[in-house]
Parts: C-alpha cells; sequence; structure tokens
C-alpha cells in the first residue's frame, strides 16, 4: 500500500491487490487517506520526517509518505507489528470509511545484541579480537534482503522501470522490455515525433556496464527518428556521477566536464 501527498492531502496510489483484496480493503486508487489510528495522516507523516536528519524539508517529506507503510528497522525505524485502522474517503463521497488490516510483518533475522557501547572502549581493543557485531549484520539494500518479500510492480516506487508518468502520446516505437530503459516514440498534437527515455536509477540493478550499453542501443534510434527529448528522472534516487557522466555523453556532442572544479 502507498499513499503520497498533494496540496497538503495523501491519496492512494498503490494497492497490492495480491495481499489486500478488495473485500479486505475495498478502497481504490485515488482515494484520500485521511487518518491511521485515529490520528490524522500528516501528523503521522509529520513523526516519521522528525526522524531523519533535516535535509531537502521537502525531500524529506517524500521520503516520509514512502515509508508511511514501508517500515524497516535497517533504516533506523520503529516496525510496527499487529492491528492498524485507516481510515479513508472514497471519490466522490463525503463520509470516511475505516478498516482494519494487519502490518505485514517480517522478524528480525538476527536477535538484537544489546547496548553494543557499553563495556571496553573500542579503540582499546585488539583490532579484530572478539567481534561485538554479527558479519551477518550488514545492512541489505530492499533488493537483496531476503527477509522482504518482492512487491507487485509499483510505479511510484524509487527507481522503477516505468515511472507513473501516462503515456505522452501515441506510441510509434517502443524499447524492448529486456532493456534497462523504457523509452518510445510518439507522435505529439502538432504531428512531430518525439521521444521519451526514462533514466531510473544512477545505481542500476543490472550493473553500470550493462546499463550504459542498453542506453547507447537506443539513443542512436531516438537521434535519427525524434525531433526532441523527454527525459523522465521522477523518483530516481541518484547514485553514480560518473555513471551519469557516461549517459550525458551519449546525450551530447560535446565533452562533458566537471563544473565543481
Amino acid at each position: 500500500l502507498m499513499a503520497r501527498g498533494a496540496e497538503g492531502r495523501l491519496f492512494l496510489v498503490n494497492i497490492d491487490r495480491s495481499k489486500l483484496s478488495s473485500a479486505a480493503f475495498p478502497f481504490s486508487l485515488g482515494d484520500e487517506l485521511i487518518a491511521i489510528d485515529g490520528l490524522p495522516v500528516n501528523q503521522v507523516v509529520d513523526q516519521i520526517q522528525a526522524t531523519f536528519t533535516a535535509n531537502v524539508t521537502e525531500t524529506d517529506r517524500a521520503q516520509a509518505e514512502l515509508r508511511l507503510f514501508s517500515r524497516r528497522a535497517a533504516r533506523g525505524m520503529a516496525v510496527p507489528k499487529g492491528p492498524i485502522t485507516l481510515t479513508v474517503l472514497r471519490k466522490g463521497t463525503t463520509k470516511p470509511e475505516s478498516v482494519q488490516l494487519l502490518w505485514d510483518y517480517v522478524p528480525e533475522m538476527i536477535p538484537p545484541r544489546g547496548d553494543l557501547m557499553r563495556g571496553p572502549r573500542f579503540g582499546a581493543l585488539p583490532l579484530f579480537k572478539g567481534s561485538k557485531f554479527n558479519p551477518e549484520m550488514s545492512i541489505m539494500s530492499e533488493d537483496e534482503s531476503p527477509a522482504v518479500p518482492t512487491a507487485a510492480e509499483n510505479p511510484f516506487n524509487l527507481g522503477t522501470r516505468q515511472s507513473f508518468m501516462p503515456a505522452l502520446g501515441r506510441k510509434i516505437w517502443e524499447s524492448p522490455a529486456d532493456n534497462s530503459f523504457h523509452a518510445y516514440l510518439f507522435q505529439d498534437e502538432n504531428k512531430k515525433i518525439v521521444g521519451y527515455v526514462r533514466i531510473p536509477s544512477y545505481s542500476p540493478a543490472a550493473g553500470t556496464a550493462k546499463a550504459a550499453a542498453d542506453f547507447a542501443a537506443i539513443i542512436p534510434h531516438l537521434e535519427a527518428n525524434a525531433e526532441s527529448l523527454v527525459i523522465d528522472q521522477v523518483n530516481n534516487p541518484g547514485g553514480s556521477v560518473f555513471y551519469l557522466y557516461a549517459l550525458v555523453s551519449m546525450l551530447n556532442d560535446e565533452s562533458v566536464l566537471d563544473r565543481r572544479r
């Protein structure tokens, strides 16, 4: 389940029906989320945002919304379990309705080790003598962690191949599904051919070499047929600046310089 904000209100943008049937959760995309366990939903988002180290306010807010129904101890968050009551206002109605669900809770794979900072000072210990840390406690990404079940494809997630952007026109060509990039050619209202390419992340899951090769495979086709190009980077979480330079170099006739020098 995911809700995203717009003009101070939160709306349902994704419902995983493989886990939430229409009978258990009789609401639809676009319905407004009003409250969680009796608290106004914006207050709940405020509580999550308050746990972050302050950065760009708008980005922090968006991150807090993403964490609303995705709490992970690896992020330093308190992970709830048990029942949760959601209050939702259906589109076209004026009376909110409440439904009780259960958190999809995955127990910690490694038991808590207590206060690791208590006892002898780390600097006084011989290097690597008697590990105070379990080597299996390294944080894995959501894609790597076996504790996190694979969710149905959600175009509002970070780094997805296809974003929530609707088709910008009638498609006349589209990149193959096995290419790392969703790209297509479409005809606009002026009968001009326009290209579209989605750059989902600058730390590609397939590896930078394959992703750069995939980008190189589609750019010549877009360049040969399109009069202009739309680049979709919504919900791109960032990554390697050198990989970014590799992609930019294929969109530029001039050398790419690092302007920070």
